[in-house]
This record gives C-alpha cells, sequence and structure tokens, in this order.
C-alpha cells in the first residue's frame, strides 16, 4: 500500500489563514476573508483547486508508473467537505478512483 497526503499547504492554506486572521481583527462582525478571497470576482480558492488537481493527477500517474501493482490511498484535508466545494472536490476524488 502507497499512502498520498494532500494538505492545505499545497493550496497556500498557512497564508491564506495569516490573512483572514489580520483582516479578522480589523472586522471582528463581517465576513473579511470571503470579501478577500473573492475580491476580484473570482473566488481564489475555488481556483486555486481547480489549480492543482493537474497536478495532483501528474502525481498519481508518476506513482502508478512506479508501483503498478500497488493499492493506493488518497487522504488529507481536501477529503473533508468544504461548504460551496463539493464539485471541485468531487473532481479530486474522481482524479484519484482513475488513477
Amino acid at each position: 500500500m502507497v499512502s498520498v497526503t494532500i494538505g492545505g499547504n499545497a493550496l497556500g492554506f498557512s497564508s491564506n489563514l495569516a490573512t483572514c486572521v489580520g483582516l479578522a481583527v480589523k472586522d471582528p462582525t463581517g465576513n473579511p476573508c470571503q470579501t478577500f478571497l473573492t475580491s476580484d470576482g473570482t473566488d481564489r480558492l475555488a481556483q486555486r483547486v481547480d489549480d492543482i488537481v493537474p497536478t495532483i493527477a501528474d502525481a498519481l500517474d508518476a506513482l502508478r508508473q512506479r508501483t503498478p501493482y500497488a493499492e493506493v490511498l488518497v487522504a488529507g484535508r481536501l477529503s473533508r467537505p468544504v461548504p460551496g466545494r463539493r464539485g471541485r472536490l468531487h473532481q479530486l476524488r474522481r482524479t484519484a478512483r482513475r488513477r
């Protein structure tokens, strides 16, 4: 068995968290993080998820080539439901199952 863990660092989790904490201090009753992440009309977090799918697929392809008979388990924070991201998470899960 081979396990692959995908975490928030691939999506810039630490920098987003630091930014959102700083914004929340200035605006504790609003939704400054959501406003920041969508300020240009694009959901930046959703875009990062979309952008990383090919990288994950490539990594799984390389893993499969090196270990053709291994059972591959993909785990990590991305396997948890994220509100508004079901489609993208489903895309990652489909990518993992195809490999």
